[in-house]
């Protein structure tokens, strides 16, 4: 969230001067020793920072950077420290300068422009590579946010990179500067042209031998042929290799079987909660009391299950769920944090259990659904397995023949035949070929294989050049059979 202010420090603080804005700040210290949740730790304008809003926003962090921390004890310990809490205070408090001054300017984002953007996140396509409504409330139910609130958050990213443009990609233009391009682009031009056909002179042109001849004479180097030979060659490649290559079904079956846990699904399970938050750090007298009031709302959901939605609406702490009677969806395992995902897998359908402590509070879960494991039968994945191993075993094959390939043109080195007959490959003839180039044969251009071929070695004793691989997985080896001196 507070990507671009990290890492536009000079255009922050230079926003900071710009923007005329009464902020103050009080009881910032009173938060570090733990005090009220509902305190307010900072007003920048008219807009209010609450302690409980900080606490979130420090532990967002704190979880953001642990990864990164666990091989550095020292990095670790300064998460828990008042300054990385502050300096968390310090960037929520830049943040809202830069969306004041924003929005005082009239920016806006578009509904167009947010569904664009969202619908642009990886993170939410399905296996199809198509955005999935499902699965995007599915991630942002598991990070306790609702579409609203992940929009809204979307919304001032947006705001906030717009405003970066506005000052980061003006320029100061003079009044001359303008008048003269708003002149320019006013302007308009005649032009005329005069087309010359050489098709219209042709006829009227004739050429004489003599001229043919005293051409030919003056530009004799034009028309020398180079030094040039014909070869015979070989090619092995995957597609060769492949020719030799079969699967069994006793192969596919076994393969299925093998790899049966890649044709399930897994287990959903469809949960509604209620959730009385309490603040990880928070006393244990508000722990107690959220503990307290959750064990109260359990009894009464125990009491009358009719009850959930309701109750949900009316206690739950969970935003995107309380408007839902609770519904947070069907949910895999590891989507939730461990406590609320163990409760919720060991439970029956139907069943309502908790309190359920978490770091975001205490949880009453109710099971809704479950979805079991369902396994696609052989007969739909059937070309895809075979196409699997088919694929392996071409792989090996060739790399097998590769081997083979590459010692025996070497072993049979006056005769492309032994190894063509062993891989049943079939002997290749080219046309004329120079030093420098193969024409289109893209087989034979490669340099080092051109130089093979025109080696003394290869010219004198017409023995096979060694195996050449002239594209990925595509060996080559070649033998002189003509060869013809420049003239």
């Amino acid at each position: 969230m507070f990507d671009f202010i990290s890492k536009n420090k000079i255009f922050s603080q230079a926003i900071l001067v710009l923007i005329v804005l009464t902020f103050a700040l009080f009881g910032v210290d009173s938060y570090f020793r733990g005090q009220d949740s509902a305190q307010v730790v900072a007003e920048v304008g008219n807009s209010a920072i609450s302690q409980q809003e900080l606490s979130m926003m420090v532990r967002q962090e704190q979880d953001r950077l642990r990864p990164q921390t666990q091989a550095n004890p020292q990095a670790a310990e300064y998460l828990q420290t008042p300054e990385f809490k502050m300096s968390v205070l310090n960037n929520i408090i830049q943040r809202r300068l830069l969306l004041n001054q924003a929005n005082s300017m009239g920016m806006m984002v578009s509904a167009e422009e947010l569904r664009e953007v969202i619908s642009g996140v990886p993170a939410f396509f399905d296996d199809s590579g198509e955005f999935s409504v499902e699965k995007y409330e599915r991630l942002l139910r598991a990070q306790n946010l609702s579409p609203a609130e992940f929009e809204i958050q979307i919304t001032q990213d947006l705001l906030v990179g717009r405003l970066q443009n506005v000052v980061t990609q003006t320029a100061i233009v003079s009044d001359s500067v303008v008048q003269r391009l708003v002149k320019q682009r006013g302007q308009q031009r005649e032009v005329s042209q005069l087309i010359f056909s050489p098709a219209k002179y042709r006829e009227s042109i004739s050429v004489t031998d003599e001229e043919v001849r005293a051409y030919f004479d003056e530009n004799r180097s034009l028309f020398v042929l180079p030094e040039r030979a014909k070869v015979e060659y070989l090619v092995l490649n995957e597609e060769s290799a492949a020719a030799s290559v079969s699967v069994s079904e006793d192969e596919l079956e076994q393969a299925y079987q093998d790899r049966l846990s890649e044709f399930q699904t897994i287990e959903e399970r469809k949960a509604s909660h209620i959730l009385i938050s309490v603040i990880e750090d928070a006393p244990d007298s508000e722990k107690a009391a959220a503990k307290a009031q959750a064990e109260k709302l359990l009894a009464e959901v125990r009491n009358d299950p009719n009850q959930f939605g309701p109750l949900a609406l009316e206690y739950s702490n969970d935003p995107g769920s309380a408007e839902n009677d609770g519904d947070l969806g069907f949910l895999s395992r590891g989507l939730m944090v461990e406590p609320f995902d163990k409760a919720l897998f060991e439970a029956d359908k139907g069943s309502i259990v908790g309190p359920i402590q978490t770091q975001y509070g205490f949880h009453i879960i109710r099971v809704d659904d479950v979805k079991s494991v369902e396994t696609t039968p052989f007969s739909e994945v059937r070309d895809d397995i075979e196409k699997d191993i088919r694929t392996s075993k071409v792989e090996e094959t060739y790399l097998s023949a590769s081997q083979v390939f590459s010692d025996r043109v070497y072993t049979d080195y006056d005769s492309l035949l032994p190894v063509a007959e062993e891989l049943g490959l079939t002997v290749q003839t080219s046309d004329w070929i120079t030093r420098e180039s193969a024409g289109y044969n893209t087989l034979l251009g490669k340099p080092e294989l051109l130089q093979a071929i025109f080696s003394a070695e290869s010219m004198e004793e017409k023995r096979n050049t060694e195996a050449f691989e002239v594209q990925p997985k595509t060996l080559v080896a070649a033998r002189m059979v003509e060869y013809a001196i420049e003239e």
